[in-house]
């Protein structure tokens, strides 16, 4: 019965008529690369429980891309700022490591890397913190073939 109420909570969830697409990924290896909302469940070791990370993509009107990174309960954890947007006629991408929980995001329109490292705060509460890596840092490999492509 818990099995067939999940179901359908999923079909429900990725049936919801609304202006921003939704999309519930099970398949972690993509990459983000068009406006819409994505969720993410992964398992943290440390405190041993599942964590859900929404990911929105929104366009500007006249402007272009932000997007930010929030928890289940719609927290921002991160935002882009509206003054450094990405458009769609560069090549970008948002990645969600679901080992480690990290967002890594790559516009080529301003030669910007961004990895948004989690962790927990002194309350046990979900943060990311920015870093920006030039090289120093190892990506995970299907982020490197597609910035390769």
């Amino acid at each position: 019965m818990k099995n067939l109420n999940y179901i359908i909570s999923l079909f429900l969830l990725s049936h919801i008529s609304c202006k921003d697409k939704v999309v519930m990924h099970l398949n972690f290896d993509d990459i983000i690369t068009e406006q819409g909302n994505y969720n993410y469940v992964f398992y943290d070791e440390v405190y041993q429980s599942s964590i859900t990370i929404k990911i929105k993509v929104s366009k500007i009107e006249n402007s272009g891309n932000v997007f930010a990174v929030a928890d289940l309960y719609n927290k921002t954890l991160y935002q882009t700022s509206i003054f450094t947007t990405f458009n769609n006629f560069s090549k970008w991408g948002i990645y969600f490591d679901k080992v480690t929980g990290n967002v890594w995001f790559y516009t080529s329109d301003l030669e910007n890397r961004i990895l948004l490292k989690y962790g927990r705060n002194e309350d046990g509460g979900v943060e990311y913190k920015e870093i920006e890596y030039k090289g120093n840092i190892e990506m995970p490999q299907y982020l490197k073939n597609w910035l390769e492509e």
